[in-house]
């Protein structure tokens, strides 16, 4: 008798999915509170370096504002022009530090207590016109994803929330850090909501209950004055606290769905 042969059929892969839980919110919230505590003289220094970048800038509208009514018509066209091109070159140097720190803020949690300030923010520079551009592109997109509808605006924003950390810790570049974000992000677009909404409600009470002083004080008065810069000061340091957090987010997904480094995808 002849052996009958099953026709054979393709192999049907199940769905992926996950199963690898994140970290709890509350459990990410005081890592990234202990990791702020360790490198908080770094990242308080690399904020200094942002601020200094403000500079030339105040120097330059300084300037522009002592300029006497008194002077000819031509010097003062003369000083406006030098002042104006000034300007412009100090507002890209401002945003380029500002870029520059904020890379290396990002990358603070994983740097060696021996590496010095400016070896950091060394380190961070050299990522600015790359980080500036997965930016830009992530910005782009999502106001893309927006304008066709609302709601996928909103869920590719959060799938492209990691783009930056991708170029900082894995070495993706432009488009490529967008779909590598995309991957990591995939199957936990929820848990990633749910801990930032839950960090940016913390964070939006303890910013409420700071600012009562301003709802009993005369708004004019110089108290209301003071404490409207000691709040915009709590609020700047505690900036640093939502990126590490975020950080930590990016390598728990980084640690279910297995590092990669760009370099190998060539």
């Amino acid at each position: 008798m002849e052996n009958k042969q099953e026709p054979q059929t393709a192999e049907i892969k199940p769905k992926e999915r996950w199963t690898e839980r994140l970290e709890g919110p509350t459990d990410l919230l005081v890592s990234a509170v202990n990791i702020y505590r360790q490198k908080i003289v770094k990242i308080l220094a690399l904020y200094g370096i942002a601020v200094l970048s403000f500079v030339p800038l105040a120097v330059v509208f300084g300037l522009y504002w002592l300029m006497g009514d008194g002077m000819d018509g031509t010097t003062r066209a003369i000083l406006q022009t030098v002042l104006g091109v000034a300007g412009i070159i100090s507002l890209f140097c401002v945003v380029f530090y500002n870029i520059a720190v904020q890379a290396a803020v990002y990358l603070a949690p994983e740097s060696a207590e021996s590496e010095k300030i400016m070896e950091l923010f060394k380190r961070g520079r050299s990522l600015a016109g790359k980080y500036f551009l997965v930016s830009f592109l992530v910005g782009i997109f999502t106001l893309l994803w927006t304008l066709l509808l609302i709601v996928p605006g909103i869920i590719m924003s959060v799938y492209y929330s990691f783009a930056g950390l991708c170029l900082i810790y894995e070495g993706y570049r432009a488009g490529k850090a967008l779909k590598r974000s995309k991957e990591l992000t995939k199957g936990y677009w929820w848990a990633v909501v749910g801990r930032s909404l839950f960090l940016g409600l913390l964070v939006w009470l303890f910013m409420m209950v700071f600012s009562i002083p301003l709802w009993v004080v005369d708004e004019n008065s110089v108290v209301a004055d003071i404490w409207s810069w000691v709040v915009n000061l709590v609020s700047y340091l505690v900036a640093p606290v939502g990126m590490i957090y975020s950080y930590l987010i990016f390598k728990n997904l980084q640690k279910i769905k297995g590092e990669r480094k760009a370099e190998m995808q060539r």
